[in-house]
């Protein structure tokens, strides 16, 4: 062997050890290390510097780099009749590839490489065929990959290949609820990169904790592990891939909606450059469910049909299904009722009954029945929504909620306005007997946003009858049901600590399973959520779920001399209800657009102000003008039913408070 040889050879192995402390220098080694070997004629060198150097450019984020310089390390192999090396190559190729969303051709590499490795070197095929066998959602193949791999993996010299077992497998634990078991797996994961100097496999770890706490409602624990781990990803200059998704989706639980979608965005971003194509349709899933909550909902269209074009071209069916339900939903959001809508959502609704989504299914018929209501086809609205009565009185929390508004929806079709009002408020009696539930799992923006319909309903029903008692109750309904919905940390009690912790799993597992979702699943999530409110009534959990509505009596005399001004919105109209003097009065106040409109450009105004940025004259007098206006369009209608002490003004909840 020349010294040429020689050094190529140390080259390829210095920038292997580098791939974990420092990905852009081993990339630039590696590559170094390739031109060397080649030049010297050593073909496995090549090889060797080749995988190096594809290992690093999937740290970088690199993806399609990665896939060619593992292919090229393969054929630099078994052009040098080396087919050990050759496999090694095939197996880090097969993770390259199902991040790419290709598992079929992941899982052809690893079939190549399992007919040449043996015993230790057999270990990585093994931990790499579960983790593929996992993204397709076998994880019972999975699991039992990782069994085979790990004593062997123990025994040898490779302490990080045995962390990233531990990592693997902790994330499937995770998605079957086993949440213990995950904790542990993922510690152990931290405490042997650490030990062997690999900060940024510790902050993959970190990320995945932060994961695991997302799932037991622990928000504070969350963020810290994320923001501990974002830092270190800063300080190596790595991007990072699952870490944008996982605080995307716990900003979202807690409804911080415009943080949410930022977050997407930025996934999103990363991402595409990446080529990081299966965790691209499911950031592109969670910007379009952030921009629905957000109320944009064009953009939510957009996203909603492209993640769902990515999930169909990956074979997921399951996560598919659910982004065109996102599409779906941000249809309607837009007002399109045409047939072709109401045909899409009876197609999505059986679909999602394939899979055994019993309320997503009675939301996409309830979508089908709206539009029917629309087009004034009530035989359509009864056909479509007669199956739903049974859920009024059993079942999961959403789909009572769902059931009682589809009752209320055909009430309202053959014309019975108070029983309709009477089933609305029925559907929002279950939201607040199970208050605990909602508030431990990914339930709340769920439900949140079925309340929200019930709610809306109500409202409109109210307002059509001029009461602004009625309308006052709803709004104060919608907004003490909205805020008291969701502390950030679980329960300590034990007890209900251990079955709300069961109770999300067995929700999110329904939400992310790729097959049908069985009838076990659902009675057992019905049967916990039965369990939760019993210990709820036994005072288990403290009265921090409590959020009473006052009386009109209380009312009247906590404002003594001041006015109640509460504006609602309905059907793209604001209305106001005043609260003063005594009585209560409804006043409308015309098309919610313009109002919108003028409260965004005020803080717009503002904001130029306090950044002092551009002419101070020029924007105090535009500041003023919009206030002036927004004055006109808001206040000036109810001058006549305020006195003069200070008034207690509360904002709708939705698109109005976020403009102001």
């Amino acid at each position: 062997m020349s010294r040429g040889v020689g050094k190529a050879a140390q080259l390829a192995q210095h920038a292997a050890r580098l791939v974990g402390t420092d990905a852009g220098l081993a990339r630039r080694v590696a590559q170094q290390a390739t031109a060397a070997a080649r030049a010297g004629g050593d073909g496995r060198s090549a090889a060797l510097a080749l995988r190096a150097h594809g290992r690093a450019a999937l740290e970088l984020g690199r993806l399609a780099e990665a896939t060619q310089a593992l292919r090229e390390a393969v054929r630099e192999a078994e052009r040098a009749g080396a087919p050990v090396t050759a496999a090694e190559a095939r197996i880090t190729l097969a993770y390259a590839l199902s991040e790419r969303g290709r598992t079929a051709d992941a899982l052809r590499q690893l079939d190549r490489a399992a007919e040449v490795l043996r015993g230790q070197a057999a270990a990585p095929m093994l931990m790499q065929r579960g983790l593929v066998l996992w993204r397709c959602g076998r994880t019972d193949e999975a699991l039992e990959a990782y069994r085979r791999a790990l004593p062997t993996l123990r025994r040898g010299p490779d302490r990080l290949m045995e962390a990233r077992l531990y990592n693997n497998r902790g994330l499937l634990y995770i998605d079957r609820g086993e949440l213990a078991a995950a904790e542990a797996d993922l510690r152990r994961v931290a405490a042997l990169a650490r030990a062997e100097g690999q900060a940024g496999m510790a902050a993959d770890a970190e990320t995945n904790l932060g994961y695991l706490n997302l799932r037991r409602g622990d928000v504070p624990a969350a963020l810290g592990f994320l923001d501990s781990a974002e830092a270190t990803y800063r300080a190596q200059d790595v991007r990072p891939r699952e870490l944008l998704l996982t605080r995307g989706e716990l900003l979202l639980s807690v409804g911080a909606f415009d943080e949410a979608r930022q977050t997407a965005e930025r996934a999103i971003e990363q991402l595409t450059a990446a080529g990081w194509r299966s965790l691209l349709a499911e950031a592109q899933l969670l910007l379009s469910q952030a921009q629905l909550a957000g109320d944009d909902v064009p953009a939510a269209q957009q996203a909603a049909r492209a993640a769902a074009t990515l999930f169909g071209r990956q074979r997921r069916p399951g996560w598919a299904t659910v982004a065109r339900y996102t599409a779906l939903r941000a249809d309607e959001r837009a007002g399109e009722l045409t047939p072709q809508l109401r045909r899409r959502a009876l197609r999505e609704a059986g679909r999602l009954a394939g899979m055994g989504w019993r309320a997503q299914e009675l939301d996409a018929r309830l979508i089908a029945a709206r539009v029917a209501l629309a087009l004034g086809d009530v035989g359509t609205v009864r056909r479509e929504l007669r199956q739903a009565a049974a859920a009024r009185t059993r079942g999961s929390t959403e789909l009572r909620i769902r059931a009682w508004y589809a009752e209320a929806l055909v009430r309202l079709a053959t014309g019975r306005e108070a029983a309709a009002e009477r089933a609305l408020r029925a559907g929002f009696r279950v939201m607040e007997q199970q208050r605990a539930t909602l508030g431990a799992t990914e339930l709340r923006v769920h439900v949140a946003s079925h309340a929200h319909d019930v709610a809306s309903l109500g409202i409109r029903i109210a307002v059509r009858s001029g009461s602004p008692r009625k309308v006052l109750d709803w709004a104060e309904r919608w907004r003490a049901g909205t805020l008291g919905l969701r502390p950030v940390r679980p329960p300590a009690e034990d007890e209900i600590g251990t079955a709300l912790t069961e109770l999300r799993q067995v929700v999110l597992a329904q939400q992310e399973a790729e097959g049908a979702v069985s009838e076990r699943l659902l009675r057992r999530q019905a049967a916990l959520e039965r369990t939760v409110q019993r210990l709820a009534r036994q005072g288990r959990v403290g009265d921090r779920y409590e959020v009473e509505r006052p009386s009109a009596g209380r009312l009247r005399a906590a404002l003594g001399e001041r006015a109640l001004i509460e504006y609602v919105e309905s059907d793209g109209r604001l209305y106001a209800v005043v609260v003063a003097g005594g009585r209560q009065s409804l006043h409308p106040l015309g098309p919610i657009g313009s109002v919108l409109q003028s409260a965004t450009m005020l803080r717009f105004w503002l904001r130029r102000l306090l950044l002092r940025f551009g002419a101070r004259d020029r924007s105090e007098r535009q500041l003023l003008a919009e206030a002036a206006r927004l004055d006109r369009a808001v206040l000036a209608p109810l001058a006549h039913r305020l006195g003069p002490a200070p008034d207690l003004v509360v904002p709708d909840l939705g698109a109005l408070a976020d403009a102001l």
